[in-house]
């Protein structure tokens, strides 16, 4: 780790979903995702929150979004619906990925515990 790369993450895929007819629930949960990647040295940031659900139910909480960079050059270790897990054990979706010069940044959202 470094002073810029203050994080470890790994990233995960959902696993292909088989079967014919009703199937399970197609979600990503810990169990249906295959790990492609660890000890990654990152550096995760807050981009804002968002509005709480419009239900308005007690247990509602704003939504947040984060922005995770990461040096890589392989161009096929991230993509949208990737789930990206941190040392800090928290889980968030990649909502979109691209390259840069620097490696990779990351749009996420964090996952409920």
């Amino acid at each position: 780790m470094s002073a810029i790369y203050d994080r470890v993450i790994a990233i995960s895929r959902p696993a292909n979903q088989t079967g014919v007819g009703a199937i399970g629930y197609g979600g990503a949960t810990q169990g249906t995702l295959q790990q492609i990647a660890s000890g990654i040295a990152a550096s995760i940031q807050l981009v804002k929150s968002k509005a709480v659900n419009p239900a308005g139910l007690p247990g509602d909480v704003p939504t947040t979004e984060w922005r995770i960079f990461f040096r890589s050059t392989d161009l096929s270790l991230l993509s949208e619906r990737y789930v990206i897990s941190d040392d800090l054990g928290r889980r968030f979706e990649v909502l979109g990925a691209y390259p840069n010069v620097f490696g990779f940044s990351a749009l996420c959202k964090l996952l409920e515990l």
